[in-house]
């Protein structure tokens, strides 16, 4: 059975602050394309929670310690900005209600090859605090990303589910 779950930029606000009230507010300099591909993303993957990724330090700390909570192993060996740069095509592989009981997090990131020339800007959406993790150390992810992006619709969309 399909949970239903209507949500707006309001619901998005609510259910990410309740979990983290102190951090900034990504999806506010979100563009009416990234809400519209992650209201997209929540309606077919039901998250119970959702976090907007902003990047800062105690987000990371935080994030860290989830993680380890989790059982997972926390790499500091990371790929470089470049590499992530050349990886692949973006995907978008979820099945109904795969997140339900679980956190989204939303990963805007932005890639940056040697010399600061802008490669991509993107956004993960994803239920993997490793993942979430991992992005975070090797592109700028947050609110630098969003901004970048302005009010284009030029972006990479990546969803990547561990599931249930």
């Amino acid at each position: 059975m399909t949970r239903a779950l209507e949500i707006d930029d309001a619901a998005m606000a609510a259910a990410t602050q309740a979990e983290y009230p102190h951090l900034a507010k990504p999806w506010e300099l979100a563009n009416e394309h990234v809400r519209r591909f992650v209201h997209r993303i929540v309606r077919e993957c039901v998250p119970d929670r959702i976090y907007w990724c902003n990047g800062s330090d105690y987000e990371r700390r935080k994030l860290t310690e989830e993680a380890a909570r989790e059982g997972l192993e926390i790499k500091t060996d990371h790929v470089g900005a470049e590499d992530v740069a050349r990886g692949g095509r973006p995907t978008i592989h979820c099945k109904p209600d795969c997140m339900v009981g679980r956190t989204m997090y939303v990963v805007p990131f932005l890639t940056e090859t040697r010399g600061g020339a802008t490669t991509n800007v993107g956004v993960t959406v994803t239920d993997s605090v490793g993942l979430a993790l991992d992005m975070g150390g090797m592109t700028r992810i947050g609110d630098v990303a969003l901004r970048r992006l302005g009010k284009r619709d030029e972006f990479e969309r990546w969803v990547r589910v561990v599931g249930r």
